[in-house]
């Protein structure tokens, strides 16, 4: 059993890996397999065409998407179905042709142009990548930054080219925990009324290569969160002092190794009885 789980690993997966447009090649691909847990596979061709083929318009765009490659896991497409449709409807554009999306992590540069498709010419969008070889991608109407996620100052640089505040932002680039956290709290401030902050490929937080020590993961800081949305019920420390003072975190959703956080008002909590006495 172990030497055919060998065979898999390194005569299939990891080869398959390295050829995806993941960065890093054969050392990093070696870094993503878990420690604990299932392997994944790639979807089959046919499972891509049942799955997107029913979906919503984010669905049928990357469904029919013929620019540059695009690697995403394919549970994602309803999940961002349903973000994307909210996005649209919470978020007052900035002027009547302005809406402003960030993504963190920029790899081939096709996930820059699913979102310029979504939401068209009134979309300015950004990306951004440690990595200087996708400075050098032409991508038609899309922005794309050099630098790293963990950089607060390089990332208000980047946010303040933006005239307005940011409706959407991704981050789907180191996926190390305190790269996520130091992100966020960066970015959180800049992001606009009824706008989400969405972290991919949360299922890293699983795996120890992606976190440096217990607690440094984005799932355990979104459960600060949880405890943060029901702060009038409680009196328990914050680990991040700072999210205690926070009221404008108004949902945090959560689906299969994806969590959208949405920024509104969080109104004090009062219970009501009807019909009034």
């Amino acid at each position: 059993m172990l030497s055919n789980l060998r065979k898999l690993l390194f005569g299939r997966l990891i080869p398959a890996l390295s050829r995806t447009p993941l960065r890093g090649g054969l050392a990093f691909a070696k870094a993503r397999i878990p420690q604990v847990g299932n392997l994944f596979r790639y979807a089959r061709p046919t499972e891509i065409q049942e799955m997107l083929s029913g979906g919503g318009r984010y669905s049928q765009i990357l469904l029919s998407h013929k620019g540059h490659r695009v690697g995403k896991w394919l549970q994602y497409a309803p999940t961002y179905d349903f973000l994307l449709e909210m996005v649209l409807k919470h978020v007052k554009p900035i002027e009547s042709s302005q809406i402003n999306i960030l993504e963190i992590g920029v790899s081939h540069g096709g996930s820059l142009e699913i979102w310029r498709e979504y939401f068209g010419p009134r979309a300015t969008v950004i990306g951004i990548d440690i990595d200087p070889r996708c400075g050098g991608l032409k991508l038609k109407d899309c922005q794309i930054r050099v630098g790293s996620q963990s950089d607060v100052l390089f990332l208000k640089d980047v946010a303040s080219t933006f005239a307005g505040p940011i409706a959407m932002v991704v981050d789907d680039g180191s996926h190390q925990g305190p790269d996520q956290i130091v992100s966020f709290e960066a970015l959180w401030p800049l992001v606009a009324e009824g706008g989400l902050y969405i972290v991919e490929d949360l299922h890293t937080s699983y795996w120890s290569e992606f976190h440096s020590q217990a607690g440094s993961d984005f799932l355990t800081y979104c459960g600060e969160i949880l405890d943060l949305l029901h702060s009038d019920y409680h009196s328990c420390k914050f680990r991040n002092p700072e999210l205690h003072l926070r009221r404008d975190i108004s949902a945090l959703y959560f689906f299969e190794s994806i969590v959208a956080i949405r920024k509104g008002v969080r109104p004090q909590a009062l219970r009501l009885e009807l019909p009034t006495r």
